[in-house]
């Protein structure tokens, strides 16, 4: 089921199912919405109450304003649904914003599955930085398949 959520920074686009006792809370990559987790979300929801959202600017979901704090918005969404504790499954910068949360909200996490996650307060090394700019630049499929086998 879909609904959404508001908070102070955003309109969160959630979709819900399941009926398990424990909580699952999924925060997609920065490069695709909740739809990343369908399959996962499908195959758990027989044995977790399961809340997927569109991280703010994604997806369904809206920016309110001129400012985002990620982990007051995750706060929101975990007292809408007035969890005690939640297990967050979360990628790249989904995870970024899920050890962000932990840092400040660990009484909410029983657990994490974090995969490849960004770290805040990361900067990127020179090479990273060179390649980023050369793939920005690539304009056909062959060429960014090349710069990625030879980076």
């Amino acid at each position: 089921m879909n609904e959404f959520i508001y908070s102070k920074y955003a309109e969160i686009s959630v979709d819900k199912s399941g009926t398990g006792e424990e909580a699952v809370l999924f925060i997609h990559a920065g490069i695709a919405d909740r739809r990343m987790w369908l399959n996962e979300t499908k195959s758990l929801a027989h044995q977790y109450f399961i809340i997927n959202i569109d991280l703010p600017g994604f997806g369904k979901s809206k920016i309110l304003g001129n400012e985002i704090d990620y982990t007051s918005i995750m706060q929101s969404v975990i007292e809408f649904y007035q969890l005690q504790k939640v297990t967050i499954v979360a990628a790249s910068f989904g995870a970024k914003i899920a050890i962000d949360f932990y840092l400040i909200f660990s009484e909410y996490v029983t657990r994490m599955v974090l995969i490849s996650p960004a770290v805040s307060g990361w900067e990127d090394s020179a090479e990273i930085t060179e390649y980023e700019y050369m793939e920005e630049n690539l304009n056909g499929l062959p060429e960014l398949v090349e710069l990625n086998y030879n980076f």
